[in-house]
């Protein structure tokens, strides 16, 4: 990404989820984020884990890969 990549992005995205709490009380801070990478490694996933992602998922990306990232996230998904 030209300004930003993913890791700084989700850092800002988590910020101003917990601004917008403090400052209504609407609570979006649980608002699942998910990498999509190439990068499969434990270094990366562990990056973007620490970064505030909900949950990992390397390219190409494979169905029931994909459908367990969802179930992890969204607890309801069938």
């Amino acid at each position: 990404m030209p300004i930003m990549d993913g890791l700084e992005s989700t850092r800002q995205i988590r910020k101003l989820l917990n601004k917008h709490f403090e400052e209504t009380g609407k609570d979006l801070r649980d608002l699942p984020i998910c990498a999509l990478t190439a990068n499969d490694t434990a270094k990366e996933r562990a990056a973007c884990l620490g970064s505030g992602m909900s949950d990992f998922l390397t390219k190409p990306p494979d169905m029931n890969e994909f459908k367990k990232v969802l179930k992890n996230v969204f607890p309801d998904f069938e």
